[in-house]
């Protein structure tokens, strides 16, 4: 038992600096999401997969990604450019990340908002989860995220949000 608590110890005193201080700086690349025609409720009460209907690139948002890590925490922005509203599309998040190595996890909030360049507007906010596979200075990330309008109620009214799904390849700076 000692040396189990021993080893233990060893694991968490290397473990937690190198979480601290790994990744640290900013990302840039590509983003494209697909906003999907299911809410996260009906997602959850599905008991066996759903027939996902054939993805044209034409239903896709193309567009750019930034992140900034800072030890545990990350700070992104992807701009987006819709021909549906003739408008660019800004999600901005806020959140925690988890850097693993090879690997690592984000869960982060903030404001949806859609600008013509002439007039912007906040029109809902995104609750977003990330996965990503870091090798080297590549990063290779999907995400899924729970669009709502309003966050006054999100922990009652989660299974009403619109879900996005998306991914990004990134170039660590």
């Amino acid at each position: 038992m000692k040396k189990r608590m021993v080893l233990m110890m060893i694991v968490v005193m290397i473990a937690v600096p190198a979480a601290l201080f790994a990744g640290d700086g900013i990302s840039l690349g590509m983003t494209a999401i697909y906003d999907t025609p299911l809410t996260i409720g009906e997602v959850m009460d599905m008991e066996e997969a759903p027939e996902i209907p054939e993805i044209d690139p034409e239903d896709l948002l193309y567009g750019a990604e930034v992140r900034l890590d800072l030890s545990l925490f990350q700070v992104g922005a992807e701009i987006l450019y819709s021909e549906d509203l003739g408008a660019a599309v800004l999600y901005t998040n806020a959140g925690v990340y988890l850097d693993l190595g090879i690997i690592g996890f984000g869960a982060g909030a903030g404001p949806v908002v859609i600008t013509d360049f002439s007039d912007a507007m906040i029109t809902g906010y995104n609750v977003k989860a990330t996965a990503d596979l870091r090798l080297g200075s590549l990063i290779l990330s999907t995400y899924a995220a729970g669009l709502v309008e309003d966050l006054t109620n999100i922990a009652d009214e989660y299974e009403d949000m619109d879900m996005a799904i998306g991914a990004s390849v990134l170039i660590q700076l």
